[in-house]
């Protein structure tokens, strides 16, 4: 579910009104650039939604990441979200804005790419994972990406882990929950000793290969 942020009255509101009643500051959004992003919205119907009325809004990914890195995520309804990633091989939201955004479904190509969006410690992503469970009573992970899709997910410099190593913390439930996500595949750059020099190295993990679950 997407989270407003904004004071006032959440559950009736469109960003059209929130603009309107001086909530949202339209006005300093149009002097730093801004504008074209709330005129996005508002042409997309985003912002004429009602936040009570809404059971999915379907954004695309170039909005949905600059909604998030514009810090404007109360412009989305109190509904869920979907993202429409069209034929993109790389989306341009990671998965850290979905978790803040509260994404619950993704339309993405087969083998689309998504980043982190933070620096790689498996600690952080098992608690982002967290963001992604089905309900507060139940923890499972919800499937945001559909299996045909088998998303990539690209940890970036996998600063400290080895190539063993990732193999190793993979094989466990954090793993199997990216399974369960839709995530069927891991892209790093990990440390590697190259003629006595740190560097880094390609490295890629099939989860399905590595997580045999039961059928």
């Amino acid at each position: 579910m997407a989270t407003a942020s904004y004071a006032g009255n959440q559950s009736a509101l469109t960003l059209d009104e929130m603009l309107q009643d001086g909530l949202i500051p339209g006005g300093a959004y149009l002097e730093t650039g801004m504008g074209e992003l709330v005129k996005t919205l508002i042409d997309s119907g985003v912002a004429s939604a009602e936040n009570s009325s809404m059971k999915l809004v379907t954004v695309g990914d170039d909005l949905a990441a600059a909604l998030h890195e514009a810090g404007m995520l109360y412009a989305l309804p109190d509904a869920g979200v979907q993202i429409d990633a069209g034929k993109a091989h790389h989306l341009q939201t990671s998965l850290k804005a979905m978790a803040d955004i509260g994404v619950d479904h993704v339309l993405a190509k087969a083998g689309a790419q998504i980043d982190l969006g933070e620096a790689f410690n498996i600690g952080d992503l098992n608690e982002l994972l967290s963001h992604f469970v089905q309900s507060e009573s139940n923890d499972a992970i919800k499937t945001i990406f559909d299996d045909s899709a088998a998303a990539e997910l690209n940890i970036g410099n996998a600063d400290g882990y080895s190539a063993a190593t990732l193999e190793s913390l993979f094989d466990s439930e954090i793993g199997e929950k990216l399974l369960d996500l839709g995530i069927h595949k891991l892209v790093a750059q990990v440390e590697v000793q190259i003629l006595g020099s740190s560097g880094y190295e390609s490295f890629e993990l099939d989860l399905d290969d590595l997580i045999k679950k039961p059928v």
